[in-house]
């Protein structure tokens, strides 16, 4: 990637300018690409670390943009050509934005075309403002070529329209700041963006902390930098209930977003309360339609919303999700996550003989799936006591593990630990007490293990087995 010829341009910028074109790619009037700025929040972070040749190859970079989607090189080329076009524009906004005058000029010349007399007198007032406060003949004789008037008149300030463009101004800021930090937090990278101290030295005045878009985009931000505050995740959480549907779909998409990212974190660290919280995200989102992209669902996004509503035992929910909505899952990639979802619901609900039906229609040529598939054939041959068979899987497993060059050391240490935890849980007896408290309190000690969970009530069922 960093081989590219805008990646060459934009290295030569100052981290300031870089902001400055990334405002640009975020503004919706020059760019509504979603896939563009995703783009550049790589780019961005790529060349601000420290080591700016950090190796980052197209297909990883492609999988950062499109997880889980074949790598196709006319698309990703097609992005960085846009790209380059935008930011084309984006120096001549920079030189159109230097030059005051140009811009009485070109909103004189179109203000002529429009039969509007009031509207026509204030550009000219406007013009005749800028001509005053510069005062040089070059100035005014450029004037009187633009425009076929002298009527000139002031005109009292706009306090709305200045009230109205601070909170803009903020709320673009904020929004940059949010993206940044985001990324920063993917990349664990350090970027300090001096602009936001002034940010935040306005914020403390109450009239913007009122403006409920403000008061969240300011509580998103808190969230980010202060994760341990679960204040400013419940603030931000009554702020949405009141509020959000009073965005635009897209920007609803990014506060959802940022608070099941939140919700997510915490449940990673087992923290129980926030399993309800993350379920109740997806599903509002789910009913809002906030989650699909050009009328599709991810197949991330899809598995991500299932696995939040089993933790919770929302089972018919999950069945009447994946019914409604597998239509909206790429015709591709469809089946496989239709299969595998429902296989996954049955094996919360128990019915492993459905597991193993539903696991036979998968297609496996996706190493994630093999993973997960077989994972839950491991449970259900152990619940259903078909012992002879989950030997041989766990061989084939443990075989299949070791060759698998895309996962790293540590992913195969947790599934070499569930095949080495379930084998002991086939030959220990049920009167070897001192064995069973033995492995019960390694499999609990033990952060890297593929479903700690169930072998954990496995063991305990050996306990109480006669």
């Amino acid at each position: 990637m960093m081989e590219r010829k805008i990646i060459k341009v934009l290295e030569h910028l100052e981290t300031e300018e870089l902001l400055q074109f990334r405002t640009f790619i975020y503004s919706p009037y020059f760019n509504v690409n979603q896939e563009i700025i995703n783009l550049f929040d790589i780019i961005y972070i790529t060349l601000t670390q420290e080591k700016k040749q950090m190796e980052m190859g197209d297909e990883y970079v492609w999988q950062l943009l499109f997880p889980g989607l074949p790598f196709d090189a006319k698309k990703f080329n097609r992005l960085f050509y846009i790209t380059g076009s935008l930011f084309d524009r984006f120096i001549s906004q920079q030189e159109y934005e230097k030059i005051p005058l140009y811009q009485h000029k070109i909103k004189g010349d179109v203000i002529q075309k429009v039969p509007n007399k009031s509207l026509q007198k204030k550009v000219h007032n406007e013009t005749s403002a800028y001509i005053q406060k510069n005062d040089t003949y070059s100035v005014e004789d450029m004037v009187h070529t633009y425009f076929n008037t002298n009527i000139f008149r002031n005109l009292k300030g706009n306090k709305d329209a200045v009230r109205h463009l601070n909170t803009y101004y903020v709320l673009e800021k904020l929004n940059s700041y949010i993206s940044i930090l985001s990324l920063k937090k993917m990349y664990k990278t350090d970027v300090h963006l001096h602009f936001m101290d002034y940010i935040f030295e306005m914020l403390l005045d109450r009239k913007y902390m009122n403006h409920p878009s403000i008061n969240i985009f300011m509580n998103i931000t808190n969230t980010l930098l202060d994760e341990n505050e679960d204040i400013h995740y419940y603030t931000l959480r009554k702020l949405m209930i009141e509020h959000v549907d009073k965005f635009k779909i897209e920007v609803q998409k990014e506060i959802y977003s940022t608070a099941i990212s939140y919700c997510i974190n915490k449940v990673n660290q087992t923290i129980v309360e926030f399993y309800d919280e993350t379920f109740d995200l997806f599903k509002e989102s789910v009913e809002k339609n906030v989650l699909l992209e050009n009328n599709e669902i991810s197949v991330p996004v899809f598995r991500n919303i299932i696995i939040a509503a089993l933790r919770v035992k929302q089972y018919a929910w999950v069945e009447n999700f994946i019914e409604n909505y597998k239509i909206y899952v790429h015709p591709k990639y469809r089946d496989n996550a239709v299969y595998f979802s429902l296989a996954r619901l049955e094996i919360n609900r128990e019915n492993y003989d459905k597991v193993l039906e539903y696991l036979q229609l998968i297609n496996y040529e996706d190493v994630w799936y093999q993973l997960g598939a077989k994972t839950m054939q491991i449970t259900a041959y152990y619940e259903l006591k078909e012992f002879d068979a989950l030997e041989s899987l766990l061989n084939a497993y443990k075989m299949f593990i070791t060759r698998e060059k895309s996962l790293s050391k540590e992913r195969k240490k947790a599934y070499f630990n569930l095949i080495k935890y379930t084998k002991k849980l086939l030959y220990i007896l049920p009167d070897e007490k001192a064995k069973i408290a033995k492995m019960r309190k390694e499999i609990e000690e033990n952060n890297t293990v593929v479903t700690k969970t169930w072998l954990l009530e496995k063991v305990d069922e050996l306990k109480t087995r006669r």
